[in-house]
């Protein structure tokens, strides 16, 4: 090992130093030194900026990367709720789709720093673009595909609709027919169909349509339906057949059960109508004709041979009692009867007959003297209607008219008029003047219904604005809008109180009851008419409630005076029937449209009870979901609150054959 020993230095002198320097080859050296003192220089500045370089380029991929991801997460999103789109909402979707990619790409790249950014972000997600475009695309053309394969079985499930609303419509059927086939035909094309797919989806379609429009058929009438059938059963399925003559069966049991529920009901018939006549009550010929008449619908010749003896026996007692007997009279006829003697079985059956009829008639009389009058057209007091008004009692006559209104209507089985047409013009006339505002309003307080058929009474004689007030003072509401029209009636300076001239208040009046050529009274010009004579009442009225004689038009007094007269007219939607608004009359005055809408959707299914119930036509519950959905339009009785219920011109029937009315309660 060696060992380096610690010598000391002896210091020297310091010399001079001349201070100039002199750039010489010694000092500088040949020029080699400098040249690669600045490559160095160069070197190491070219190390620096390919290290910048570097940096740079990850930073611009990592944020053209995280931008890349954004747009991704936002692709997911918009393709996952594109689809969503099912049927014609994913209509337009390829356009939307392009015009997506046109956006998110720019919108992204605005946030970028620089164009290699750009460029990197660009050149990935344009990769991403053309499968992105092929599933949307493709997705379209697929709902596309199904939205028109719906729409066209909508379409025929439509016509075949339509046909079984009029299965005896030649032109509706042929018409479904024919469209079903250009349908078909259609979808064949589309869907590059083979002959057999195409000829088997037209065979079940056609099979369909004429299964519904026999099965209507066969509700109304089976004989036509069985003859359709015939007609057209090559072109239904095994399947089809089978369930039309089913249902042909079913009907058959039925009428066979209907037939004789039938005859059953002609037979009790006969049996009560027997009694009359046994009783010797005057018949009426719309009662002979009915009795002789049921020997023709009763499958029973016995029951015919006995309605021709017993009309006989009581032709033979209604000639022994002249029409008003007395009690008196009728004695005598019984005494002769007692003192005849008969010969045969036979005559003495008739004099029997003879002799209990005339004792029910003396009976009768002394045990209810109104009564005989009514059953036998005997002679009975009774109370005038010039008497009933006069003492104040119009109550008493009306009850009386009603009872025997009731026992003929029963007893001979038609529909007599309430009071006498004589009666009727007396007690208009009476109502008619100044001061016969108090015998309408007891007329009107007489029992409900009874009094309607006396206003209509007093309506057909002519005097249509008295029936008017008295139909509004029997509305719970109406009894201002009544007293409205009676004032204007009896005002003597009435015509102060009207304008110069009416043309705009029937205009008003007009537009009032109509919307779209759709009229609130189907028609009904008479009651038309007298509403709006009854509107210019009330309107004059009106005008001397506010002291206006200036013989101007005032159309907010006109609207009041006729929402008072008709009623609140609202206008209801039609929904589904294609129709438009239509125009109807609030059950009461205080409802709007919103209000009608309201009671129609909360009506129970009960409501219905009575609606007739049959395959293929209205049943109760079909009835009731389509009225509170809208589907029905309410058409006008001429009673408030009461409606018909009418759709696509087919009026809802109950189960005795009458139109269904839909009351409002």
């Amino acid at each position: 090992m060696q060992v380096y020993s610690h010598t000391t230095i002896q210091p020297k002198p310091v010399y001079a130093v001349k201070r100039s320097s002199v750039a010489s080859q010694q000092t500088l050296g040949d020029g080699g030194q400098l040249q690669q003192l600045g490559q160095g220089l160069i070197h190491a500045d070219n190390v620096s900026q390919e290290h910048e370089q570097k940096i740079q380029d990850q930073r611009d991929l990592d944020r053209a990367l995280l931008t890349e991801s954004q747009a991704t997460d936002d692709l997911m999103k918009f393709e996952l709720e594109s689809l969503n789109r099912q049927g014609i909402n994913a209509y337009g979707l390829a356009d939307e789709a392009n015009k997506w990619w046109e956006d998110t790409l720019s919108k992204y790249a605005d946030t970028l720093e620089n164009d290699a950014q750009k460029r990197t972000f660009q050149g990935r997600m344009t990769k991403k673009r053309p499968s992105s475009l092929r599933r949307l695309s493709s997705h379209e053309t697929n709902q596309r595909n199904i939205s028109l394969t719906n729409s066209a079985n909508a379409n025929m499930a439509r016509n075949i609709e339509l046909a079984a609303l009029a299965p005896f419509d030649n032109e509706v059927i042929v018409d479904a027919y024919n469209s079903i086939k250009q349908i078909v035909d259609g979808q064949a094309i589309r869907l590059g169909w083979d002959n057999d797919v195409k000829q088997a989806e037209t065979a079940g379609q056609i099979s369909a349509l004429h299964q519904n429009v026999i099965e209507a058929q066969a509700n109304e009438d089976l004989a036509w339906a069985k003859d359709y059938f015939k007609a057209n059963k090559d072109e239904m399925s095994a399947k089809a057949r089978n369930s039309v003559q089913g249902v042909f069966k079913n009907l058959e049991r039925q009428q066979a059960t209907q037939v004789k529920a039938q005859q059953k009901i002609l037979t009790d018939q006969y049996k009560d109508m027997r009694k009359v006549v046994m009783s010797g009550a005057m018949l009426t010929p719309e009662f002979e004709s009915n009795y002789s008449g049921l020997s023709m619908l009763i499958d029973d010749k016995a029951i015919g041979r006995d309605i021709k003896n017993t009309l006989k026996n009581h032709s033979d007692l209604r000639g022994l009692v002249t029409d008003g007997a007395t009690y008196d009279e009728l004695e005598t006829v019984k005494a002769k009867l007692d003192g005849q003697t008969v010969g045969s079985v036979e005559e003495g059956e008739r004099r029997k007959f003879l002799l209990d009829g005339v004792t029910d008639m003396l009976g009768a009389i002394r045990d209810d003297p109104y009564g005989a009058a009514i059953k036998y057209g005997l002679q009975s007091p009774g109370v005038s209607v010039g008497d009933a008004i006069e003492s104040g009692d119009i109550e008493s006559y009306l009850s009386g008219r009603f009872r025997k209104k009731a026992f003929v209507d029963q007893l001979w089985g038609i529909d007599a008029d309430l009071i006498p047409d004589e009666d009727a013009g007396f007690l208009a006339d009476k109502m008619n003047e100044p001061e016969g505002f108090g015998l309408l309003g007891q007329v009107v307080s007489f029992s409900g219904d009874k009094a309607y058929k006396v206003l209509g009474q007093i309506f057909k004689k002519g005097y249509r604005e008295v029936a008017i007030m008295g139909d509004l003072m029997a509305q719970p509401d109406g009894a201002t809008a009544a007293g409205l029209v009676y004032v204007g009636r009896t005002m003597e300076d009435a015509r102060e109180y009207l304008p110069s001239s009416k043309a705009d208040m029937q205009a008003e009046f007009n537009e009032y009851i109509a919307i779209d050529g759709i009229n609130l009274f189907d028609q009904d010009w008479e009651m038309q008419n007298t509403l709006m004579d009854a509107s210019e009442k009330a309107y004059m009225a009106l005008s001397a409630r506010d002291m206006d004689r200036s013989g101007e038009h005032n159309s907010d007094r006109m609207t009041e005076a006729m929402q008072a007269v008709v009623g609140n007219v609202v206008i209801l939607d039609s929904f589904g029937l294609g129709t438009g608004d239509y125009p109807v009359i609030a059950p009461r005055r205080d409802m709007d449209a919103n209000d009608v809408e309201d009671w129609l959707e909360g009506l129970p299914e009960s409501t219905f009870d009575a609606v007739r119930d049959v395959t293929g036509g209205f049943d109760r519950k079909r009835v009731w979901e389509s009225v509170k959905n809208g589907d029905y339009r309410l058409r006008y009785t001429s009673d408030q609150g009461h409606y018909y219920l009418e759709k696509n011109g087919r009026f809802v029937y109950d189960q005795n054959g009458q139109l269904f009315v839909l009351e409002y309660k």
